[in-house]
């Protein structure tokens, strides 16, 4: 929904919700293929264990909002992880009732926190002690998650640190321990040494606070990628990002997967659309584009698409990419614009205005793997996360 504010200083109608500015191009979201991938990682863990899904940076560019619904609707799917606490106030304005877990630091509004029952996570005694102010003064509890840094070396406390810290925090009457965690490194790599000593020294931890007989509710540690790739056997909680996407991790981690469990498939379940806005004619030897990188070899029909680099496209596709119009595919020619790209249809000659352009989708050439094949990407999940969140996002069955 678009809401409108008047700047009393211009007198002009200011938009300050974008989420549904664009009706060139849309997103589609499958829910069946959402459901399908949370049920394939649910049939490889123990029944104890549940699944929580990661909604960061816009759930990895699919629709946060969209998503979280999606969330908050499947049986499965226990708890959501976000990055910064604004997204998980959103959440809870969009419906979402499920248990919510902010995964980067807080600084303050620990009472925010606590009014919309979010939990926090937790690297520092300063911020634990800060929290724990706040909810004396509130006369409540707010829920934190101590992380701990088994070897990424980024946020957490060390392992062997970690047992007095805890002892600390259960003598803080205005925090609640709810929950215990850490972070693998390289899990969705073909060699699982450093992950297998990350697991080690974060089991051998819980095995020392089992050992002083305290209580910490939930216990995670496995992202998509080590789900399959460790045991799972001390944790409750398993926390699944591009996975429910039906991205896999790695193409080591979808051998390894396969090899473990024949039954796991996974199914993308995002698709980009637009449609053509331009059709043109052009003679041979006609320059296409910025900087005369494409010049047609024979008469051709191009086609223009209202989307670019802006909408997150990438730049790189240029000359290199392909999209899917029905059954047939038209190679992107010349250099993706910042609002425009331009498609070859002589092959197609039933193209016509306003036919719908796939520009993304779980097909041979344009799915988020060939984009990062073409584009040098690390990963898939580098390719969806730059979608603009201005494009509209459906969910479809």
């Amino acid at each position: 929904m678009i809401t409108n504010t008047l700047d009393h200083n211009s007198h002009h109608s200011i938009i300050t919700d974008v989420s549904a500015l664009t009706d060139y191009s849309w997103i589609e979201l499958s829910k069946s293929a959402f459901s399908k991938n949370i049920a394939t990682y649910s049939s490889m863990l123990e029944p104890h264990v549940a699944i929580g899904v990661v909604v960061k940076a816009n759930a990895y560019g699919h629709g946060m909002n969209e998503i979280g619904l999606l969330c908050q609707r499947n049986p499965q799917v226990q708890w959501l992880f976000v990055s910064h606490l604004s997204e998980a106030i959103q959440l809870r304005n969009n419906g979402v009732t499920k248990s919510i877990l902010v995964m980067s630091a807080t600084l303050d509004e620990f009472d925010k926190a606590a009014q919309y029952n979010i939990d926090l996570m937790m690297t520092d005694m300063q911020c634990i002690e800060r929290a724990h102010a706040m909810g004396i003064s509130l006369h409540k509890k707010i829920a934190i998650h101590l992380k701990i840094d088994t070897g990424l070396g980024r946020f957490g406390f060390f392992a062997h640190e970690a047992l007095n810290v805890i002892k600390s925090v259960q003598q803080l009457t205005g925090v609640q321990l709810q929950g215990i965690y850490s972070h693998f490194s390289e899990s969705n790599n073909s060699s699982l040494e450093y992950t297998l000593s990350q697991e080690d020294i974060f089991n051998n931890l819980l095995a020392q606070i089992d050992a002083h007989y305290i209580t910490i509710p939930v216990r995670h540690l496995s992202n998509s990628a080590a789900i399959t790739a460790t045991s799972n056997s001390r944790v409750n909680l398993v926390r699944l990002g591009a996975g429910a996407y039906g991205i896999w991790p790695s193409e080591a981690n979808r051998q390894l997967t396969s090899n473990t469990f024949s039954h796991s498939t996974l199914t993308p379940i995002l698709s980009w659309k637009t449609k053509i806005v331009h059709i043109k004619q052009v003679p041979a030897q006609t320059y296409i584009g910025y900087n005369r990188t494409y010049i047609t070899q024979r008469p051709a029909t191009i086609a223009i698409l209202p989307i670019g680099y802006y909408d997150g496209y990438d730049k790189r596709l240029s000359n290199r990419g392909t999209t899917r119009i029905g059954n047939q595919y038209a190679p992107v020619v010349g250099l993706v614009g910042m609002n425009n790209t331009t498609i070859d249809i002589t092959a197609i000659p039933a193209c016509k205005l306003g036919d719908e352009v796939l520009l993304l989708g779980n097909h041979p050439h344009i799915s988020s793997c060939d984009f990062a094949y073409l584009t040098g990407s690390l990963n898939t999940r580098e390719i969806t996360a730059r979608l603009s969140p201005a494009i509209s996002r459906r969910i479809t069955f």
